[in-house]
């Protein structure tokens, strides 16, 4: 766009209003889908509980890892940077497929958790 040097700068548009309708529009998104966040964040709970008793089952662990994949980049998309780099920690965590230090994925679940309600 090419603009007139004898035109007042206050005259030229600005991208506020794109950037208040990306905001409004990612706002009515995460409302939207934070059920299903939140459903993926449970089954990460599960496998966190799981993994206390003792190794996860092969189906557990591979929809836990999914979801964390999932989460990872989701979040990232709605602005939720720590929690989207948390889900990549679970994410490299489950990657590893090494037995899990028994409250380790709890407490990244549980740190997940509280990073979506800030």
């Amino acid at each position: 766009m090419s603009t007139d040097p004898a035109r007042p700068a206050s005259d030229l548009p600005t991208a506020a209003p794109d950037q208040e309708r990306l905001s409004s529009l990612l706002s009515k998104m995460w409302k939207r889908n934070l059920p299903e966040i939140e459903a993926r964040i449970a089954v990460l709970d599960r496998a966190a509980s799981a993994a206390i008793i003792g190794p996860l089952a092969p189906d557990l662990h591979q929809e836990a890892l999914s979801v964390a994949h999932k989460l990872a980049g989701s979040l990232g998309m709605y602005g939720y940077w720590h929690a989207s780099e948390l889900a990549r920690l679970i994410e490299q965590l489950l990657e590893a497929n090494i037995p899990i230090q028994s409250t380790r994925l709890l407490d990244q679940t549980a740190e997940l958790r509280r990073a979506i309600q800030t």
